[in-house]
């Protein structure tokens, strides 16, 4: 057998050190948490589904009924007419967002109806709080 002469080159590899990887692990967590935190306030917007123009009848006879929906946010939800005034004859109800009664008046009737979730009271930010405004008809 001959005998030669060899030699081994070692490459050093930059390794990260124990911080790099606890740094690079807490970024990775940071972003994680924020897209999980911004997934969490996507889903938490609270938005309310326009109630489009109706045209009604007046009269004790004719009851009307129309519900407004609202999507995100935490329920219970509370409604309330923050603008205008409902027509004479229809209320809304605070805890289900129906609009009901028997109108007494013809004309438009604009306003605009605030839905606030349950968290609304101790944040008051505005993804707990959506706005939507109504125009009703009565003929």
């Amino acid at each position: 057998m001959s005998g030669g002469s060899g030699s081994t080159r070692l490459a050093a590899v930059d390794q990260p050190s124990a911080d790099d990887q606890r740094a690079a692990d807490d970024q990775l967590t940071a972003d994680d948490q924020r897209a999980a935190d911004d997934q969490r306030a996507a889903d938490d917007q609270l938005t309310v589904m326009p109630l489009h123009g109706q045209l009604l009848p007046t009269g004790h006879d004719n009851l009307y009924w129309a519900a407004l929906t609202a999507t995100g946010g935490r329920p219970p939800y509370r409604w309330s007419v923050s603008s205008g005034t409902l027509p004479k004859g229809l209320h809304l109800a605070r805890a289900t967002g129906v609009i009901s009664g028997a109108p007494k008046v013809t004309g438009t009737y604009t306003f605009t109806v605030t839905v606030v979730d349950h968290r609304a009271a101790a944040r008051p930010h505005s993804h707990h709080r959506a706005t939507t405004e109504v125009s009703i008809t009565i003929a």
